[in-house]
């Protein structure tokens, strides 16, 4: 389980600066195009995060086809990878929309250590519950609501400041 949630995220975090990469000229075109912000933001976070959720659904279905997981505990892994997964786009478009994680930055290097540095103490979180005792799968439930409160809290603060952030962003005549 762990190889999987790890495996899926890292996907993902070569997609974490989905607006910076286009360059501010791309940006620019964005801005002029009549099309809502957050719509667009939503497209460009959709297309790698299905990439990844594509790669996540292949990984669990070939570890329980040979037996590696259980259909329960790969069930699990894929929700709580997908989440993770959610979570971490949200906190690197989020910073992009600051204008602060531009490629190269100390602060890109930051979202992208985050985005393994977060699984691994989830997946360390579920390895100590089951260590003090509890059952596998309710070890298991804690860290995933505690996910599942973050993205919602994240995504209601993302929604709320989206258009206003990416209006403020630097474009280049």
């Amino acid at each position: 389980m762990v190889v999987v949630t790890l495996f899926s995220v890292v996907i993902n975090t070569s997609a974490s600066l989905v607006l910076h990469k286009e360059g501010y000229s791309g940006i620019k075109i964005c801005k002029l195009i009549p099309v809502p912000f957050k719509k667009q933001i939503f497209v460009k976070m959709l297309v790698p995060f299905c990439a990844s959720a594509l790669s996540l659904v292949v990984s669990v279905v070939v570890l329980v086809a040979f037996k590696e997981m259980t259909a329960a505990n790969g069930a699990l892994a894929f929700v709580l990878a997908l989440l993770l997964e959610m979570l971490i786009e949200i906190a690197c478009v989020s910073a992009e929309l600051r204008n602060k994680a531009k490629e190269g930055s100390s602060l890109a290097a930051v979202l992208e250590l985050a985005s393994v540095a977060i699984p691994l103490v989830v997946v360390a979180l579920i390895g100590a519950l089951s260590y003090a005792g509890l059952n596998f799968y309710i070890a298991f439930s804690i860290p995933l609501v505690l996910v599942a409160a973050m993205l919602a809290l994240s995504v209601a603060l993302f929604a709320k400041s989206v258009d206003r952030r990416f209006i403020l962003l630097e474009t280049r005549n």
